[in-house]
C-alpha cells in the first residue's frame, strides 16, 4: 500500500476587486510511500483556483495549510496519486544486483620494480681511514 502526503510549496496571489493577496494558484508536494518496500516518490503539482464569489473569502495572513488543502482535496487525488504510483511500482520491479554464487579468482596487482638512479663513479670518492 502506497501511503500519500501533502505539503504546501507555495502559493500565487493577486488582487481582485477589492480583495488583496487572493490565493489563484497552489503548488503542492505530493510524496508517496510503499510501506512495504519503503520505496518513495515525489512530485510537485500546480493547482489552478477558480476566484468566483468572494463572499467567504479568508484573509491571506488568516490561512493555514489545512485550509488551502480543503479547497484541493476534490482535486488532489487524480492523476498525481497514479503517477507516484506508477513510478514506485516501476521502483520495486527493478532487477537487483547479486553477487555471483561462485567465487571469483581476482589476479593481485603487480607493482612495478623501483627505477634505479644512474650512478656514475667519478673516482673522486673520500679517503677512509
Amino acid at each position: 500500500m502506497i501511503n500519500y502526503t501533502y505539503k504546501l510549496s507555495n502559493l500565487e496571489v493577486n488582487d481582485v476587486d477589492d480583495k488583496s493577496n487572493v490565493v489563484h494558484s497552489v503548488f503542492v508536494i505530493i510524496n508517496g510511500v510503499d510501506d512495504t518496500t519503503g520505496n518513495e516518490e515525489s512530485l510537485i503539482e500546480k493547482f489552478d483556483l477558480e476566484v468566483g464569489d468572494l463572499g467567504s473569502f479568508t484573509e491571506y495572513d488568516s490561512l493555514t495549510e489545512e485550509v488551502v488543502l480543503s479547497w484541493i482535496e476534490s482535486e488532489r487525488y487524480s492523476g498525481a496519486e497514479d503517477s507516484i504510483s506508477l513510478s514506485i511500482q516501476t521502483k520495486n520491479e527493478l532487477l537487483t544486483e547479486k553477487a555471483l554464487p561462485w567465487k571469483v579468482l581476482v589476479a593481485p596487482e603487480i607493482e612495478p620494480e623501483p627505477e634505479l638512479a644512474d650512478v656514475q663513479i667519478t673516482g673522486d670518492t673520500p679517503d677512509i681511514e
